[in-house]
């Protein structure tokens, strides 16, 4: 199969090129980049500042290390005021998410700026053997219609599929029918495909990764996922603004990849700067998400540094038993984890909580869970890991897209 990959690969390659994108230029500095030691990496990131000098959320210009540890946040408003102004000549290309907040930010990126982040993507990926233009199977949610998005997909070789709904098991077929070079997509709609490919036994082409994104998966999950799909699964931490931040290798470490990106955890969330960013700053911006940052001393992907937990946005970090009483939502993902373990089953699942003390846990309608079991699972393990009383109702999981596995509805609470 990988035969018939190479000349559609080279191919999209070529297409990049002709777009001034520089893939492979970018890939091979990312490779040396991280090939040099902190001391030596630490002054090309003050060369690089001072050349760049981004501006602060403050307005000031930012020509060292020192005076960029000691900028203020970002935020995502101040990112849409400091781009008010952007020269049309710099909007080469763009990007947009509506966000977790619903407010729309729009980034801007040059041919090179692009290039860097897809450079990096193809470093990440090449770790697994694949390459950017290789064939990919995209498992994502809502499917767009019209003819750019179908173009854009036939340039990056890649289709999309949306495994939910009545034909779900058909669209399953199709994916593995493609005969990607490998899967990408959103956890919970890989997890639904997996659970599709077990129940009816399907064959599975050779593949040579599945890069899971955009959603928290449980380490049930992921095992699970590889046990369906036959090959390795890695996890991908990014956002709109930076793409890839961190990807997990090999030995199970989600590696820091973008050497252009210093990522700073705080009681705030992860706060990041891009210190080669020229058209839009972004300095020292309030990703959102609460992250912890280790040295594992492993260096076989990236940096050494990795992110050992990724715990969601910030306004989803707690669940409220009442206003003052409070634990940390991560149980609810260990809680679950367990269940699946003890069970051996999966499915997808939502927690929210819309009023102190109760949380509604969405499954899937149609998995035979047994809900009785699974309710007093979940409020026995809130019980014996945080020492707290709560109440569970189990409901129908409707959501086709993106899923966290908590969200809290509850206005005027904060996670201090």
């Amino acid at each position: 199969m990988k035969g018939l990959w190479r000349p559609r690969r080279a191919l999209t390659r070529l297409i990049f090129r002709l777009m001034g994108l520089k893939i492979d230029y970018w890939r091979a500095e990312v490779e040396r980049l991280w090939a040099l030691d902190d001391a030596s990496r630490n002054n090309f990131l003050s060369t690089m500042l001072a050349d760049v000098r981004p501006t602060s959320a403050a307005g000031e210009s930012l020509g060292s290390l020192d005076e960029l540890y000691r900028a203020p946040v970002l935020s995502k408003e101040g990112l849409r005021r400091l781009s008010e102004d952007l020269p049309d000549a710099s909007k080469t290309f763009g990007r947009h998410t509506a966000g977790t907040t619903g407010d729309p930010t729009r980034i801007w990126l040059s041919k090179d700026e692009l290039g860097r982040m897809l450079g990096v993507r193809d470093y990440c990926m090449s770790h697994y053997g694949v390459q950017l233009g290789d064939r990919e199977g995209r498992i994502w949610g809502r499917p767009q219609n019209g003819w750019k998005p179908w173009l854009k997909d036939c340039l990056m070789n890649r289709r999309v599929f949306h495994p939910l709904g009545p034909d779900a098991l058909e669209t399953v077929k199709a994916i593995l029918a493609y005969q990607p070079g490998y899967l990408y997509g959103y956890s919970s709609l890989i997890l639904e495909a997996a659970r599709l490919v077990e129940a009816h036994q399907l064959d599975v082409p050779t593949l040579a990764v599945v890069i899971c994104t955009a959603e928290t998966i449980l380490p049930s999950q992921k095992a699970y996922i590889a046990s369906q799909f036959r090959c390795p699964v890695a996890e991908e931490y990014g956002s709109t603004e930076f793409d890839i931040i961190a990807f997990e290798c090999r030995n199970g470490h989600r590696h820091l990849v973008n050497p252009w990106l210093l990522v700073e955890p705080t009681e705030e969330g992860a706060v990041v700067s891009d210190v080669s960013r020229r058209t839009q700053s972004i300095v020292r911006y309030a990703q959102g998400d609460a992250v912890q940052v280790e040295d594992v001393a492993c260096t076989i992907l990236g940096a050494s540094e990795c992110l050992t937990a990724i715990e969601g946005r910030s306004i989803n970090r707690f669940a409220f038993v009442s206003a003052t009483e409070k634990f940390h939502a991560v149980e609810f993902a260990r809680a679950m984890d367990s269940y699946f373990e003890d069970k051996n089953v999966q499915f997808r699942f939502c927690v929210e909580q819309r009023a102190f003390g109760r949380f509604h846990l969405m499954v899937p309608a149609q998995d035979q869970t047994d809900e009785c079991k699974l309710k007093q699972h979940v409020e026995r393990h809130i019980h014996e890991a945080a020492g707290c009383e709560i109440t569970v109702e189990i409901g129908p999981l409707q959501s086709a897209g993106k899923t966290h596995y908590f969200s809290s509805k509850i206005e005027h609470t904060n996670d201090s």
